[in-house]
């Protein structure tokens, strides 16, 4: 959920902007106040909240919206309707009625009398109530759960976050010690978010800076869809992760505006980090089915094959970062074993590119594909030993004894 890009306050300056967070030191009185308007509201219908003093108390429009928006995690105007009646249905009765009996019309003096001859025909009590109960105007306030201040502030600093996010064309990390055991730790939990989630990534470790860049739904889609909240999801996590970092690191985002044009946006840096306690973001759906990696490391370790999942990346010459699922170990060294999911266009391209550079630097490498696959892969890696896996019964079945084969050939035979 984003409280829509219109409400976003961004803070310009050299080279881009940055969004204005809320800070516990400077807005937790602002967010306690927000917090007593909504008890008070609670039970009481929409048409009779004050929402013009909460403008007033919140001062900006922009951040009064948002806010309006972000409160809806922990209240909700619910119906309040009497037992098995139907707002539409009744309307719809009552002017039928008019309309059969009166002529299409009803003088105000005479309008209580009507009502009250239609609820004793139709057996419900409290028409007037019932009819008109669905109306924006007469749902009631109810309390989801009671958040803090702190959780207030923490749930705007994620949908802020959120909003650029689905509105951007990339996602960009930054991490200056980019050789460090904690930036190894960082790019695997990236890559396999990225591959659960079904993002588009690629990373380079540049002059020992690693530099991760995640394509947004602006450059997938063209337009913000439900990626962009798998890449809000992926940001919330990585930036936890980065704040317990000694070093210079930095999120950013190619966020494009209403009318087109890029913006860069700093979302938070060694040096700024936005309140995030306690914020619980959705977790996204599932893309790939991460349980067909685990199915075949579970059957090559029952044939007798060393597998090891999620193993540390591999820096290519070039200095693109790959991060392996599987790899083999025996005596004469490691072969890296690539699954690749039944996956979109754009991430294919990326995973065949990695792979074929990593052949191209001597790493001994096999594909396992889904054979849906067997056309794009043909084409860009001819040259590398690739086993192709069709789905019976959610298991993956493919030619293990082929497959045991050529790893033993590359574990055994050849050195690293």
């Amino acid at each position: 959920m984003t409280y829509g890009r219109s409400n976003l306050r961004l803070v310009f300056g050299r080279g881009g902007a940055r969004p204005l967070y809320m800070d516990p030191g400077r807005d937790l009185g602002l967010a306690e106040a927000v917090l007593g308007f909504y008890e008070e509201a609670v039970g009481l219908r929409m048409g009779d909240v004050g929402w013009e003093e909460l403008r007033l108390i919140v001062g900006s429009d922009k951040l009064y919206n948002a806010l309006r928006i972000v409160m809806g995690r922990f209240y909700k105007a619910v119906k309040r309707c009497p037992e098995h009646s139907k707002p539409e249905y009744l309307r719809g009765r009552v002017f039928l009625h008019v309309n059969e009996r009166y002529g299409g019309y009803v003088h105000p003096m005479e309008r209580s009398r009507v009502i009250k001859e239609l609820e004793e025909e139709l057996g419900v009590k409290g028409l007037e109530e019932a009819m008109w109960c669905d109306l924006p105007e007469e749902l009631v306030i109810e309390r989801l759960v009671k958040p803090s201040p702190l959780d207030v502030i923490s749930t705007y600093n994620y949908e802020t976050i959120d909003t650029v996010l689905v509105n951007s064309d990339s996602l960009e990390i930054r991490i200056r010690e980019g050789r460090s055991p904690s930036a190894a730790s960082l790019a695997k939990l990236v890559g396999r978010l990225c591959k659960l989630h079904g993002l588009v990534y690629e990373a380079v470790l540049e002059a020992g800076e690693l530099r991760i860049s995640i394509a947004g739904p602006g450059s997938v889609f063209g337009h913000a869809t439900r990626y962009g909240s798998r890449l809000s999801h992926l940001g919330v996590r990585v930036l936890r992760m980065l704040r317990s970092m000694k070093t210079k690191w930095s999120i950013s985002a190619e966020m494009r505006t209403s009318r087109g044009r890029l913006i860069h946006v700093a979302i938070a840096s060694n040096k700024r980090t936005p309140y995030l306690e306690g914020a619980k973001p959705p977790e996204p759906k599932c893309i790939y089915d991460s349980s067909i990696e685990e199915s075949i490391a579970r059957i090559l370790r029952s044939i007798g094959v060393d597998v090891e999942r999620e193993a540390e990346p591999l820096v290519l010459p070039a200095g693109l970062l790959y991060i392996p699922d599987l790899v083999a170990k025996g005596p004469g060294g490691k072969a890296y074993i690539e699954i690749m999911g039944y996956w979109r266009k754009e991430y294919v391209e990326k995973k065949l590119y990695k792979v074929t550079e990593l052949a191209r630097a001597g790493i001994p490498i096999i594909i396992v594909a889904d054979s849906r696959h067997r056309r794009e892969v043909e084409a860009s890696a001819k040259s590398i030993p690739t086993f192709y896996y069709t789905i019976r019964q959610g298991k993956p079945v493919l030619p293990y004894g082929a497959l045991l084969r050529e790893i033993k050939k590359l574990i055994e035979t050849r050195q690293r």
